[in-house]
């Protein structure tokens, strides 16, 4: 294999992996802040 596809497709690989733990991790700070019912803070995570 190719060490620049190599690193390419490690590099592809770990934007995804932020890119989906982004998704998660806002998605479970507004589910947080809406059980608790702190209402300011889930208005910046849901623009």
């Amino acid at each position: 294999m190719d060490p620049l596809y190599a690193w390419l497709k490690a590099a592809h690989v770990f934007g995804v992996v932020l890119f989906l733990g982004n998704i998660i991790v806002t998605g479970w700070w507004k589910a947080m802040a809406d059980r608790h019912g702190d209402r300011p803070s889930p208005s910046p995570s849901a623009r």
